[in-house]
């Protein structure tokens, strides 16, 4: 009966109106508000948590992407780096062809150990690919490789393949870490709970005003009620056009 009485002066907010993305911005400009308040009170902070918590996961359900962006990302960086290591290899042919005896000579032994590793590794899969590019990659580190990869000025093409190699791992990666994540949450039953959360501060917050003589209550509903009306107003405006 008691709450039912306080329910009764509780402002109505309108979430039949919030978009996902409204619902999210609505919510956090309510947890900026309780976070700006200094009342020490133990079910206040205990919402204002778990609102905290909500508002991450509801994050992450919205901008999560998909397995198949994360595969296409992949995808994108293997083509960047299937055109630096083919690049580097016409650029040491051109060395090879048209450059002095010591530039000739320095071209084919840097030639010779890419031949070694595969000419065309960038055809193997991403597991042999990558593996056989980080063995490449650590032989050219050698000093006596070093030492022709300078007399070649082969350090640019040689770091764009470095670069690439490393997105391309770091992309598996966080795709990797995505699938094995499982699926993601769904905003509809995160939005429920949230829904509920928000009552029950809404429920709190007009008690303790209306009955509490701590003003700093009376505070709070007035600064949460003013969110409420700016967030149902833009809502409405929105709804209209």
């Amino acid at each position: 009966m008691y709450k039912t009485i306080i329910r009764t002066f509780m402002k109505t907010i309108p979430y039949y109106l919030f978009t996902v993305d409204r619902f999210y911005s609505f919510t956090e400009r309510i947890f900026n508000v309780l976070n700006s308040v200094d009342i020490d009170d133990a079910d206040l902070i205990k919402l204002r948590g778990l609102i905290s918590g909500y508002l991450e996961r509801i994050k992450l359900a919205m901008y999560q992407r998909t397995t198949k962006e994360f595969t296409d990302d992949v995808s994108e960086k293997d083509d960047l780096f299937d055109n630096a290591f083919r690049a580097l290899r016409y650029f040491l042919k051109a060395k090879q062809l048209v450059g002095n005896d010591d530039i000739s000579s320095a071209a084919g032994i840097i030639i010779a150990i890419i031949e070694r590793h595969g000419w065309t590794l960038n055809a193997l899969t991403l597991s042999e690919q990558n593996s056989r590019a980080k063995s490449l990659i650590a032989d050219l580190n050698d000093p006596e490789n070093m030492s022709y990869i300078v007399l070649l000025d082969a350090h640019e093409w040689i770091n764009a393949v470095v670069n690439r190699l490393d997105s391309l791992e770091n992309s598996i990666v966080v795709r990797n870490s995505f699938v094995a994540g499982g699926t993601k949450e769904n905003t509809s039953d995160l939005r429920k709970v949230v829904r509920g959360l928000i009552d029950s501060i809404m429920l709190l917050v007009t008690s303790k005003a209306s009955f509490s003589d701590d003003k700093s209550w009376e505070t709070l509903r007035n600064e949460i009620y003013q969110v409420i009306d700016s967030e149902g107003k833009a809502a409405r405006m929105r709804n209209r056009v």
